[in-house]
């Protein structure tokens, strides 16, 4: 196994760390030589912090600013990663449904500068961040990029300089990227796989579903029960499902309509992710 670590980002505002997140954790440990657990500013429980140390995982905790990418870059900032051969970004907005074998079977055998679970056409081509890893010369140019665009001001924000941004410059920067996943694979070019196609993908060996398709989905007691023997009942139980509001229509439409037409004008689409202009 390649010498690598995990930052694993987790945002709460509960005392604990949840038994998905635990889940997520002990799965990840089987494929990271270092484990470390990022989460907000916030009061951890004596058993939480126990369960971290028992399992060798390192805490970094920081204000909540800037969200996924924020966050990892004050620990990059902070952590000492030069002796890595690769270093895994991960954030808890998904809940394991698989194994990381095959992916990471995958990964060691291609010629690739950095990777991820799944890929996405929505504003302009790119890896999507819930999952990347990244080895040691595109991570050295992904830790001085994030140092140099600071905390994302809002949500569009943090998508078009970080979440589609990273893939940007990385390409720009002549880096070989890809995913385990294509969304092209799947007969819907732009479709994100993880939100329109997640049983398709998880029937495939996709590890992961989003946390929203449990919580916040038109569609989320569906999922559950058609994930019920993937998913732990005690798991779930920690995944809250949300009243079906005008922000949860949102979140699963109407901010892609609103990042195509900011993002459209703001970052060229791409044809291919081995394109030069990517």
């Amino acid at each position: 196994m390649a010498n690598r670590v995990c930052l694993f980002c987790s945002y709460s505002e509960d005392d604990s760390i949840s038994l998905y997140v635990r889940r997520y954790l002990e799965e990840l440990r089987k494929y990271h030589s270092r484990i470390v657990f990022i989460t907000n500013s916030r009061d951890i429980s004596a058993e939480s912090i126990g369960y971290l140390e028992r399992n060798g995982f390192s805490l970094r905790q920081f204000k909540n600013e800037g969200y996924d990418f924020g966050m990892w870059a004050k620990a990059i900032a902070l952590e000492r990663l030069d002796s890595y051969d690769e270093v895994s970004l991960v954030n808890d907005s998904c809940v394991l449904v698989g194994d990381f074998l095959d992916f990471f079977s995958w990964f060691e055998t291609m010629s690739l500068d950095f990777s991820a679970l799944s890929d996405n056409y929505e504003i302009a081509y790119h890896l999507q961040s819930f999952f990347m890893i990244f080895r040691s010369e595109a991570f050295s140019c992904l830790a001085n990029y994030l140092a140099l665009q600071g905390a994302a001001r809002n949500k569009v924000d943090t998508v078009l300089r970080f979440e589609v941004g990273v893939s940007r410059h990385l390409f720009e920067k002549g880096f070989q990227g890809a995913a385990y996943f294509e969304c092209c694979e799947y007969g819907r070019l732009g479709a994100n796989l993880t939100v329109y196609r997640p049983l398709a993908i998880i029937k495939e060996g996709f590890p992961l579903v989003k946390k929203s398709i449990l919580s916040i989905s038109c569609f989320s007691s569906f999922y559950r029960f058609s994930l019920r023997h993937k998913i732990g009942e005690a798991e779930l139980s920690q995944i809250p499902k949300k009243r079906l509001t005008l922000h949860s229509l949102y979140h699963e439409g109407i901010d892609r309509l609103l990042y195509a037409t900011i993002g459209a004008k703001l970052l060229p689409r791409v044809a291919s992710r081995n394109s030069n202009d990517s």
